[in-house]
């Protein structure tokens, strides 16, 4: 579990939905009593970095992770080097296009 004693308060402008900010993997804000946000980290990296190199699976905070439908998405260009799992489709489904 993520120690809470860390936790950090930010105050965001009303309409600030296009700021991106940066945090862990594994982050929960709450900015009202009823009100939650979560947060999601993105790496953009490019086709010659390994993303998991030697493992199948995510362990962290306890939990155990198999990454066998999980990948990479690529965003633009192609990728000759085939390092990474790459997936087009989510695990809901929905298919990621390049844009």
């Amino acid at each position: 579990m993520p120690d809470e004693s860390r936790a950090v308060s930010m105050e965001m402008r009303p309409g600030s939905s296009r700021i991106l900010v940066d945090f862990d993997a594994f982050i929960v804000s709450q900015f009202d009593t009823n009100k939650t946000r979560l947060g999601y980290a993105t790496r953009y990296v490019p086709t010659t970095v390994k993303v998991y190199p030697n493992t199948d699976v995510i362990e962290e905070y306890g939990s155990r992770l198999s990454l066998d439908k999980y990948g990479v998405v690529v965003v633009s260009g192609e990728d000759r080097l085939k390092l990474n799992n790459a997936v087009t489709i989510s695990t809901r489904g929905f298919e990621f296009r390049k844009g």
